[in-house]
């Protein structure tokens, strides 16, 4: 199963890694061409404010790419690895098709922390320039993380429940997806055009039920359990329990898509 996940990993990558490249390169030629020395503006033509204008807005649409091409080429590669003609070499291998599944979902939950990062990165790069650095030295960092012990010692906690809450999230998202392209696969017509309106039904069944529970118990509301929130206990149990709705979620979502990959697929 490594060994699937690396290749999964490569065929995700290469066609991300160009525009991740690109993300960065514009990021800097932004850096270069916004915080320059004030003087140096004053005395260049209105040309360099537009280049930097057009650089910004060249910046932003790849940002949007970036998460644009991440989503498709995620649904792409379960789409045609399990449910297209790549299915009939995967499903030949000594492997169970949750197991198949599982690196399918572990290559897009890698590849989407990696385009995060790189959003990050880009950034860090748009804003660095001297000042910052200097300022960031000067602060006495010994003294505050002191004081958040003192004040909230469990702080570390939350900074691991809000990266568990985020991955959870990340899967039943991506599963989502995964199931509805595997009902969609069940049809035998039109198919991708079937997945889309499976997705559709299912996020708005989902948000039915939450609603319809929320009405009945409105204790169980996420926003009603934050606003009762009062202590340090309170709020870590706020973040699990958006971390056990995500996980019920992703287990479901999970199991629906092995069950029809296992017993329904129809490969053609």
């Amino acid at each position: 199963m490594v060994k699937l996940l690396r290749y999964e990993l490569k065929a995700l990558l290469r066609g991300l890694l160009p525009i991740y490249g690109a993300v960065l390169a514009v990021a800097l030629c932004n850096r270069l061409l916004w915080f320059f020395p004030m003087s140096l503006h004053r005395s260049s033509s209105d040309l360099t404010g537009i280049a930097a204008i057009i650089a910004l807005s060249v910046y932003v649409l790849l940002c949007i790419g970036v998460a644009v091409l991440t989503l498709i080429v995620i649904v792409q590669r379960f789409y045609q690895g399990l449910l297209g003609k790549e299915g009939y070499l995967m499903f030949t291998l000594p492997l169970k098709s949750w197991q198949l599944m599982g690196s399918k979902l572990l290559g897009a939950f890698l590849v989407t922390m990696l385009s995060t990062i790189v959003g990050l990165c880009s950034i860090l790069i748009l804003v660095s320039y001297p000042e910052i650095y200097q300022d960031l030295l000067a602060i006495h960092w010994a003294e505050i993380f002191h004081d958040a012990f003192v004040k909230m010692p469990s702080w570390p906690l939350f900074l691991v429940e809000f990266f568990l809450y985020c991955c959870i999230l990340t899967f039943a998202s991506t599963l989502l997806l995964y199931v509805s392209m595997a009902l969609g696969h069940l049809s035998h017509n039109h198919r991708i055009l079937w997945a889309v309106i499976w997705y559709v039904v299912l996020s708005t069944v989902i948000s039915a039920i939450e609603s319809i529970v929320t009405a009945l118990v409105p204790s169980l509301s996420f926003l009603s359990v934050l606003e009762q929130a009062t202590t340090t206990l309170d709020l870590h149990l706020v973040f699990w329990y958006g971390i056990g709705y995500y996980l019920l979620q992703s287990v479901v979502f999970f199991l629906g898509t092995n069950f029809i990959l296992t017993k329904r697929l129809n490969l053609q």
